[in-house]
């Protein structure tokens, strides 16, 4: 992030300079969601964990979560709530104070096969 300062009304030049420089990476719109749910992960040592985490916004390809324990960029993880299950890698990862905001990006489901025609 670029940040300008001059003088009387720096804090708009600065906004302006934030966003002039950022590029929007999330081509899919993102719905926003506020829903209780259940992450199952392996940590560094190959140890199952699970802890609670709140959805905040999803697509049709992903997800954000807060959640308390910090987990590592690329970590496979399964998201289980009354809705649905499903699993999906840790694209991103930042703290927001004692919390971790993560990114997923959902796997993609196997496509099943046609079905043959027998004749």
């Amino acid at each position: 992030m670029s940040h300008v300062n001059i003088g009387r009304g720096s804090e708009l030049l600065s906004f302006l300079a934030d966003c002039q420089g950022m590029s929007e990476k999330r081509a899919e719109r993102r719905i926003p969601v506020l829903a209780r749910v259940e992450a199952l992960w392996e940590d560094e040592t190959r140890t199952p964990r699970v802890a609670p985490a709140t959805i905040e916004d999803r697509s049709r390809s992903g997800l954000s979560i807060r959640i308390n324990n910090p987990i590592s960029v690329g970590s496979k993880l399964t998201i289980k709530w009354h809705r649905e299950q499903f699993s999906g890698t840790v694209t991103n990862s930042r703290q927001d104070k004692t919390a971790y905001i993560l990114g997923i990006r959902r796997d993609v489901p196997p496509t099943p096969e046609p079905k043959k025609r027998t004749t």
